[in-house]
């Protein structure tokens, strides 16, 4: 059953009904993800035969970056001091970029990631204007890249990507979502994505882990006591002309996830003790998380490298 208007279904029908797609963008703050499950629905995508090809192609990927012996792997994520990576060479190691970092080909370029990644229903995959953008950049920049980029996401938004992205199907790599919440799950053995919020969680920290014991991050600001919203992006690598689509067409989401007097909210949830907890397990099983500038988020500055040390340390713009 499908609803647009939360309050038109009878609490007896929803008792009884195994799933309802709640669309009512009003009152949902998740009605974005709830259209992706009713589009997996209705087609049936991902396909079995769909998500078997794409392991494989995974598998053979990080046989691939394996190949050379162990390296660091770098995760990219979308700060303002993401506007100073192109100030470094990172070819010691293998880049695996997210979200809108796409809308900067020469850092691309410069970066020349292995993976690319996202995971949000509204930001990347939905019907507004900043979504759509995000698409087609990701389009293009996978179209340069000939192949040396794969698109990871979750599975359940193939019915999207899939019929945009044909002239690079060959590198899509739908992931499913599994039953666990292990951010260094090792995703050539168990080909399930962590059921976890924000995309460093469920799918960066996974992608990393995946390919070696040696994880730094860049671009992972965190809130700064200023900022506005969830944290600020670095414009040159965000689309901050179209966020007000994103905010007309889901005003629950953010109302829910950033509320007025507490918006530190969601950072809490997804980057605070959850996550320390996480990584200091990973690291007990000899895992390491460097953290190559300074972040307002105490999880990741606690792992921040000196700069004096001989690690590539910068401090925040």
């Amino acid at each position: 059953m499908v609803a647009v208007d939360a309050s038109s279904v009878p609490k007896l029908a929803l008792r009884n009904l195994r799933w309802v797609a709640d669309l009512d963008f009003e009152t949902n703050p998740t009605d974005g993800w709830a259209l992706m499950d009713l589009g997996a629905a209705i087609t049936g995508d991902p396909r079995r035969e769909i998500v078997s090809a794409a392991r494989q192609t995974f598998v053979d990927r990080v046989r691939q970056l394996r190949e050379g012996g162990a390296r660091p792997v770098y995760l990219f994520g979308t700060g303002p001091s993401l506007r100073l990576a192109g100030d470094h060479s990172f070819a010691d190691g293998v880049a695996v970029v997210c979200n809108t970092i796409v809308r900067d080909p020469k850092l691309w370029h410069h970066l020349d990631p292995a993976f690319l990644t996202a995971g949000d229903a509204i930001y990347h995959f939905g019907h507004n204007e900043h979504a759509r953008a995000f698409r087609e950049d990701a389009l293009r920049r996978l179209k340069e890249s000939e192949g040396r980029t794969l698109f990871v996401y979750p599975a359940n938004y193939d019915v999207i990507v899939r019929a945009e992205f044909r002239a690079v199907e060959s590198v899509l790599v739908p992931i499913p979502w599994g039953e666990h919440a292990d951010i260094s799950v090792n995703l050539t053995k168990h080909f399930a994505l962590p059921y976890v919020a924000n995309v460093l969680n469920a799918l960066l920290l996974p992608l990393g882990c995946t390919i070696s014991n040696d994880v730094r991050l860049w671009g992972f600001d965190g809130r700064a006591p200023d900022d506005r919203g969830f944290w600020a992006n670095s414009n040159v690598h965000a689309y901050p002309e179209l966020m007000q689509s994103i905010r007309d067409a889901h005003p629950a989401f953010f109302a829910d996830l950033v509320p007025e007097g507490n918006e530190v909210k969601y950072v809490k949830q997804v980057h605070g003790d959850w996550l320390d907890e996480r990584l200091s397990d990973a690291e007990r099983r000899g895992f390491r998380f460097r953290m190559m500038h300074r972040s307002w988020t105490p999880t990741l500055q606690k792992r921040f490298c000196d700069p004096d040390a001989n690690d590539q340390s910068i401090s925040p713009s």
